[in-house]
């Protein structure tokens, strides 16, 4: 569900609160605080937190190695079912059943999701490359893409098909937290779009900006995992 503040779109709220809006977009989030309580009050805990976490974390940075990817519908796992969308791309057989089994017997996947480490060993075991890395960048995606890998990628879920205005009220007060993966598509940065596979949606294939995609991507540090031959 799309949540707008006065006319502040969501969109424009995360680029402000990155750090990336431009100068009208910023001049107009200023001009608006003076009449919406609602954006007073989320810019006001930003800055509270943003503070707390710089002095908590000056010399610390967290790689959420062990996150948890779980937020598809009950009974369904969105690791798998990426890892499932890969095979069938190469088409490679498989058994959905084998693939839970050997899931949870490994403990790769628990109660509570798979830990961003785990993602992809299904593809590993039927012989194809995996590489996993952090701090992936935009041009990395479409690289890989490119290159003729497949690319599986850690976000925040409910930022891409969530409420993003309360997803981002979390991110303050929680912190990020990247409890989701999808297939990216195609990355057009002319167009600035990416289209994923999103286990969670409808439709076989959904297109976000890319200032969107980003910030749901962020919350993983970026973490992203290549899959070829």
């Amino acid at each position: 569900m799309k949540h707008t503040i006065s006319n502040i779109s969501d969109e424009i709220l995360a680029a402000f609160l990155d750090g990336n809006a431009t100068a009208g977009e910023t001049q107009l989030i200023l001009d608006t605080m003076s009449e919406d309580a609602e954006l007073r009050e989320l810019l006001s805990i930003s800055q509270e937190v943003d503070a707390e976490f710089e002095l908590a974390n000056r010399d610390f940075e967290y790689i959420p190695m062990n996150a948890m990817a779980a937020s598809c519908e009950e009974g369904a796992y969105c690791c798998l079912e990426c890892e499932k969308y890969i095979l069938r791309s190469y088409n490679i057989d498989f058994d959905e059943n084998e693939l839970l089994t050997d899931a949870l017997t490994n403990g790769w996947t628990k109660e509570n999701g798979t830990a961003l480490h785990n993602v992809g060993r299904h593809l590993e075991k039927r012989g194809l490359k995996v590489t996993r890395e952090y701090k992936a960048t935009i041009d990395d995606l479409a690289q890989a893409l490119n290159d003729g890998l497949r690319v599986i990628v850690a976000v925040d879920g409910g930022e891409l098909l969530g409420d993003r205005f309360e997803e981002m009220r979390e991110d303050k007060l929680i912190g990020p937290i990247p409890d989701h993966t999808v297939v990216v598509l195609s990355v057009d940065q002319q167009n600035n779009t990416i289209k994923i596979y999103d286990p969670n949606s409808l439709t076989d294939e959904d297109a976000y900006t890319i200032r969107i995609f980003q910030d749901a991507w962020n919350d993983s540090h970026n973490y992203l995992v290549g899959v070829g031959k």
